[in-house]
């Protein structure tokens, strides 16, 4: 997430702190690098940059979220040293996303828009990797939430992959409501092996709260399907909703253990505060240090040093992914986490037991 949503907090707080540049920096970054290095005191023109000029905070204005030399520019591999030992790189093909999850930081920055990098660019860094491997396979990760979104890009995106010969194979993130099986047949047949799920919920409930767009009924259904040709699927859970019941938790955990008996990897994670999400600025002021909550971005509270605890605990603005939505159903859920977290490690240590007595 970064300093974007905090960074006007974070300059008045933090004296040290001299710049900060909201959202992507591809662009501003060598311009604001150039100018320290002339001595030009002009940051004016300087796009997402968050200064001071003066003792006051100065914020610049940008046009869009992406703009066309942050779509066009390809990453110069060539300066990374080792860049060939190299076996896994990640790439975007888009930067944006259509959706309106409730909890989500790109909607409200990227305001469901979604700028697509010309293929032809993408190909010449598909070169570059290429030739720094020296024809060597390699393993490319799609980090774009978009990318499955425009099917016919995607078509000619794994049209282009079959003529350059590329020895590679990728992932991507998946979609509920775009796939099909003609699709994710496509896919696996151009070398993707793996796909990643958002499900965020067992509860249709919390499907409809969060507006992911599809039922849990489809997400079966579609996992399954991808499962079916393509070996390593993954599905990513969301508890501790500050609208989420026991049954709501309960439903998404028997999901969780479900897909894993289909052989599908599965992951859950506790919400995070985003601030500016529509979640935030709904549940913000329910907000809470408690150390009894797991985080998906930190370790325990009890493990910061006390000044740093301070800090957290001064700037709730600013800290705010350090803090858990506190809600009347939240122990009651983090209770039965914990038992079935406990009974399903029991079966577990019981299995590898009775296959550790039968080997020998």
């Amino acid at each position: 997430i970064g300093p974007t949503e905090a960074a006007e907090g974070i300059m008045q707080k933090f004296d040290f702190v001299d710049f900060i540049i909201k959202g992507c920096a591809i662009e501003p970054l060598p311009l604001l690098i150039k100018k320290i290095t002339n001595n030009d005191r002009d940051l004016s023109d300087v796009k997402r940059l968050v200064y001071r000029e003066r003792g006051a905070v100065k914020v610049n204005a940008y046009d869009g979220f992406y703009s066309e030399e942050t779509v066009t520019t390809i990453p110069a591999y060539q300066y990374i040293n080792n860049s060939n030992r190299f076996d896994k790189f990640d790439m975007m093909t888009s930067f944006g996303c259509l959706y309106r999850c409730t909890y989500c930081y790109l909607t409200p920055l990227a305001k469901r828009k979604v700028a697509y990098r010309r293929l032809e660019d993408v190909a010449q860094e598909l070169d570059m990797i290429k030739s720094i491997k020296k024809n060597e396979r390699f393993f490319l990760r799609l980090t774009d939430e978009a990318f499955i979104l425009n099917r016919k890009r995607v078509i000619v995106f794994c049209t282009m992959l079959k003529k350059m010969k590329l020895r590679l194979n990728w992932n991507c993130y998946g979609r509920v409501d775009r796939m099909d099986e003609e699709l994710i047949k496509m896919l696996a047949r151009h070398g993707c092996t793996s796909l990643y799920y958002g499900i965020e919920s067992g509860s249709d409930r919390i499907l409809r709260e969060t507006r992911k767009g599809f039922c849990i009924k489809d997400a079966q259904k579609i996992l399954l399907l991808s499962k079916k040709y393509i070996k390593h699927i993954t599905a990513s859970f969301i508890y501790l909703y500050p609208f989420e019941t026991v049954n709501d938790f309960c439903q998404t955990f028997a999901m969780k253990k479900y897909f894993e008996s289909k052989g599908i990897k599965t992951q859950l994670h506790a919400i995070t505060p985003v601030k500016n999400s529509e979640i935030y600025l709904k549940y913000k002021d329910t907000l809470r240090l408690y150390d009894k909550a797991p985080s998906t971005h930190h370790g325990s509270l009890k493990s910061l040093p006390e000044d740093c605890l301070g800090l957290v605990r001064q700037n709730p603005d600013i800290f705010y992914f350090y803090y858990t939505y506190y809600f009347n159903e939240l122990e009651p859920i983090l209770s039965a986490y914990r038992k079935f977290k406990a009974f399903y490690n029991k079966r577990i240590r019981k299995a590898a037991k009775a296959k550790s007595n039968k080997a020998s």
